[in-house]
């Protein structure tokens, strides 16, 4: 009688263990799958401000006497492997570039094309700042849940790291 009460509690606790386990492995992927779909986001949008900053510098290129070369970093960014961190960084640096080219030139001021283009950038940055937002708070929330026990001990059996942030 006292073998099957031990038994008994054996598969009791192993029962509590795994429902403790399903739980917070659940709450885990729920955090990191908000954080892929805010990524898959980002990267969309990023090609997107990626492509209209090509537009723009060939406008630039062609209503300007500006140098091609001063873009030299701006079409080689698709060839390098740049995280999502780094990618926007240099956009914005190229934005940034544009901006600061379209001041010095009153034709692009005039161009509606142009303007289209530096619309359609800036509808894209709210955009980004939004979901940049939403990653943030999702990348926090995991971090927040991965850094606490028994958490991290599930977090390395699922291959979970912590994430880095916008700022």
């Amino acid at each position: 009688m006292e073998t099957m009460l031990i038994i008994l509690t054996i598969i009791v606790i192993i029962g509590i263990l795994t429902l403790i386990y399903v739980i917070l492995s659940a709450n885990i992927k729920a955090n990191q799958i908000k954080i892929d779909e805010a990524e898959l986001v980002l990267d969309d949008l990023l090609n997107k401000k990626y492509d209209l900053l090509i537009g723009a510098k060939n406008i630039i290129t062609k209503e300007t006497d500006i140098n091609h070369k001063i873009f030299n970093d701006l079409k080689k960014l698709k060839e390098q492997n740049l995280s999502i961190f780094n990618f926007d960084r240099k956009l914005n640096e190229s934005y940034s570039l544009t901006e600061q080219i379209k001041g010095d030139f009153k034709t692009l001021a005039a161009n509606d094309k142009f303007n289209k283009i530096i619309q359609d950038i800036k509808t894209i940055d709210e955009k980004l700042e939004a979901t940049k937002a939403f990653y943030n708070k999702y990348a926090k929330s995991l971090n927040t849940l991965i850094k606490r026990f028994p958490i991290n001990l599930i977090a390395k059996i699922l291959h979970i790291e912590v994430k880095s942030s916008f700022k």
